[in-house]
């Protein structure tokens, strides 16, 4: 239980923020033993901690008491069984930890404690500018950065939106910040690009939740209507590329502005309550096939009800007893690391029935893509184990036929993860520890379809 729930609390509930004093990413390393990865954030003044530990497959798992005082941290995870106690000094903290049976040293580093092949250099050789934006429908400024050649003249433009959870303008997952690698390709290869940190996220204002991808979408309309009034940017000539559940909204804000091009990836075909399905279905097949029996129709059960039921009140009282009835048959120390039963059931029904997750449950990117026809672009590795390359591809080829769109490709990655890295396995355990952050054939195949779809134009 607790693996399938960490899996699929990950995928939707990353939050990465950028260093502002003790926020931000930091990475250990327990000696000759597993690493850590810890993501500290701040909220109206309060800090919150998460950890990962790659190694024993936990991810995203809060620590229950955080305190930042005097340049002395504090932590403690009581499911764990860990106690931090350090003082920072510049982009080290060092301490001491304490578990259940040991006490170590422990050093955290603001890079990766692994090698990265795909390093951008400074200076670059390119135009780079930290620019605010507005979302002028809720009145949120948001912060981001805009990457254009270094020369005269104006230039076609993609604004990219990342997936789910809040994120920082690079997309940072576990040391690879993706966006950062891809901005800096398509800027060498002759296209503008706008990334920017999500509201409520690193320097962009507004709270993060409670939100849905409608209000997101609005956030990335702000991005274009900056990119229209910019005196260097081809106002139509500006295009969206949207990753993962940033592939539901980018097609949504294609409905709202003139937009001249898509570029998909990781992106949903089919509606997110039969992606999500076949999420559950592999993530089973894959980290915990002894499970399937006991939960696969639990978790159906969820998915289903969120989907089908538009009260929030109703799907409360409707997945109260299902959980009661599933955690039944499951041991007491399945539920340690999530801080016991009770608060385990009460997470479990608030997370299910938040206003994003449940909007999310309910979308349907094929009630967007029927009124695009302009040019598409749809990657997805063969190693996505959250929006199965095989369905989601075949989905929006399906849409695409029956509405005879003019102008659409679509690729399929061999050995691709879900975050566009070239793997082995395509698991979470795994990221942290590959070297290359974005495959270099997706960045060619985006590149060259920009070139010959947009900058090749009359």
């Amino acid at each position: 239980m607790s693996k399938l729930s960490i899996l699929i609390f990950f995928l939707f509930i990353f939050h990465f923020s950028n260093a502002q004093e003790i926020t931000g990413n930091w990475y250990g390393q327990l000696r000759d033993r597993e690493h850590l990865l810890l993501d500290v954030s701040k909220t109206d003044g309060k800090y919150s901690a998460l950890l990962d530990i790659p190694e024993k497959s936990i991810f995203r798992t809060k620590f229950d008491s955080i305190s930042y005082k005097d340049e002395q941290l504090f932590l403690r995870h009581e499911g764990l069984g860990y106690e931090f106690i350090g003082s920072i000094d510049g982009s080290i903290i060092n301490g001491k930890i304490t578990g259940s049976d040991s006490l170590s040293s422990l050093t955290w580093h603001r890079e990766p404690l692994t090698k990265r092949t795909q390093i951008i250099d400074l200076p670059v050789p390119y135009y780079s500018e930290n620019i605010p934006f507005w979302n002028t429908k809720e009145g949120i400024e948001l912060a981001g950065t805009l990457t254009m050649p270094n020369v005269q003249g104006k230039f076609p433009a993609i604004v990219l939106i990342t997936g789910s959870g809040a994120q920082n303008r690079d997309e940072e997952i576990m040391g690879h910040k993706p966006f950062l690698v891809l901005a800096d390709h398509l800027t060498r290869n002759g296209i503008a690009v706008l990334r920017y940190d999500d509201r409520g996220t690193g320097e962009s204002k507004g709270k993060f939740r409670p939100a849905t991808a409608e209000n997101y979408a609005r956030d990335a309309q702000g991005a274009v209507q900056f990119l229209k009034n910019h005196p260097n940017i081809l106002s139509d000539r500006i295009g969206l590329a949207g990753h993962s559940e940033g592939g539901n909204i980018a097609p949504l804000v294609a409905t709202w502005e003139d937009i001249n091009f898509l570029v998909l990836l990781a992106a949903p075909g089919v509606s997110n309550l039969d992606m999500y399905l076949k999420q559950l279905q592999m993530i089973f097949e894959n980290d915990a096939p002894e499970d399937f029996e006991r939960d696969f129709a639990h978790w159906e059960q969820v998915y289903r009800s969120m989907a089908q039921i538009n009260d929030k009140e109703i799907l409360k009282e409707t997945l109260d007893p299902l959980f009661d009835t599933w955690m039944a048959s499951i041991a007491d120390d399945e539920f340690i690391v999530e801080g016991g039963r009770e608060k385990y059931k009460r997470d479990q029904i608030n997370s299910h029935t938040s206003e994003w997750y449940h909007y999310f449950l309910q979308f349907d990117v094929n009630q967007y893509l029927p009124k695009l026809d302009i040019p598409i672009l749809a990657l997805n590795g063969t190693k996505d184990f959250l929006v199965d390359a095989d369905q989601n591809l075949e989905g929006l080829r399906k849409t695409f036929e029956a509405m005879g769109h003019p102008n659409y490709k679509l690729v399929e990655l061999e050995n691709v993860n879900h975050f566009f890295q070239p793997c082995k396995v395509g698991n979470f355990e795994e990221v942290y520890f590959l070297e290359e952050t974005f495959s270099v054939q997706a960045l060619q195949e985006i590149s060259d379809w920009i070139k010959a779809n947009v900058m090749g134009k009359d």
